[in-house]
């Protein structure tokens, strides 16, 4: 990281669940309609169409997970809100809501309610703001103590408050560990409960998180207090990112408080990232809207292939790519599960 520079004054208050504005345009719907029929047709090629149109219906038949649009009008309500919704409507779409609704209806997730998650979320962020203005002082009076950075004081501050008030943690089962171990890519043991996977696991009754739900709490969180907070992806991690156009840093939190580390770091942990890594893939760049709602619902892929629903899988890995269809990664999951798919059903055609 840099020499710190001051950040802007954050938001004094602590907004509600961040609304969706009307409008938006109608060129940038139909694309992400155009990529979805041309991501659902390629697997329906190779996989055949009678599967494909019964994964198309499955996405409708996922319940909106008792999100009362009575509260926020214009939200989405489902999976497929998300996908019709043109890139400047996606970018006023609370990360919390999103993240939710691409965990309905998965092992784990049953029984939960959108609506009393983003309560909580609310009531987090303004005891995080109560706390943080109680304690403002110990920056006034020793910024250096704190990278000379208001920024970096208030993230660092929000990530204790949740830890120490909250219980937020990591999972300490062994297997949820990320590291420089080997990993063995059929094992989709960390993907099988969604509330590994996704926040409402955090917002439950007392279960531990991982890499992929800790960063978008805090996201969630730092948003709702106007912190300008990114989502980032390294090889088989997500971390979040301080990015204001002035200062910049990332934020690693899902250890005991907070640690700040270069890119460089995530180019070794928790997996080596290659040039090729790099060419094919986005990693250690800040994602858009879009690119967030693409990877929740590519973890949505995850999640159900390690409970053998591989249709289901396919059709998340497509709706992630007519999301973020500049992602190599997307194509190559669709293509990988269809070549598996062709050779198990050649196999049974020649009796093998």
């Amino acid at each position: 990281m840099g020499p710190a520079q001051r950040p802007s004054r954050s938001s004094e208050h602590v907004s509600a669940a961040t609304t969706c504005l009307p409008g938006g345009s109608p060129h940038q719907t139909r694309h992400r309609r155009s990529m979805l029929r041309w991501a659902m047709a390629l697997v329906a090629f190779l996989c055949g169409a009678a599967t494909v149109l019964v994964v198309m219906s499955l996405f409708s038949q996922i319940p909106a997970a008792e999100l009362r649009t009575e509260r926020v009008p214009e939200c989405p309500t489902s999976i497929g809100d998300l996908l019709e919704l043109p890139s400047n409507q996606l970018a006023q779409v609370d990360v919390a809501v999103a993240n939710l609704l691409c965990g309905a209806g998965l092992p784990g997730a049953e029984g939960w309610d959108v609506q009393s998650s983003i309560a909580t979320l609310d009531a987090w962020a303004a005891h995080v703001k109560r706390e943080t203005d109680r304690h403002m002082y110990k920056f006034r009076q020793s910024p250096q103590e704190y990278e000379n950075s208001e920024g970096y004081f208030r993230v660092l501050l929000m990530i204790c408050t949740l830890q120490e008030d909250f219980g937020v943690c990591y999972n300490r089962d062994p297997k949820m560990r990320a590291g420089p171990t080997p990993q063995n890519e059929e094992d989709l043991s960390f993907f099988a409960d969604a509330r590994d996977v996704f926040i409402h696991g955090l917002l439950g009754t007392g279960h531990e998180w991982t890499c992929s739900s800790m960063p978008v709490l805090y996201i969630a969180v730092g948003r709702r207090l106007g912190y300008p907070l990114k989502l980032v992806q390294a090889k088989g991690h997500l971390f979040a990112r301080w990015d204001d156009g002035k200062e910049r840093f990332n934020i690693e939190g899902t250890s005991r408080g907070m640690n700040t580390f270069p890119d460089q770091h995530y180019m070794e942990w928790p997996r080596p990232i290659t040039e090729k890594d790099m060419k094919l893939h986005r990693y250690l760049a800040s994602l858009s809207p879009a690119e967030e709602v693409a990877t929740f619902l590519s973890q949505r892929g995850f999640c159900l292939l390690a409970h053998n629903r591989a249709p289901e899988a396919m059709a998340a890995f497509a709706a992630a790519y007519a999301m973020d269809s500049d992602f190599y990664g997307y194509v190559h999951l669709v293509n990988k599960m269809a070549e598996k798919e062709w050779d198990h059903k050649w196999g049974r055609l020649m009796g093998q």
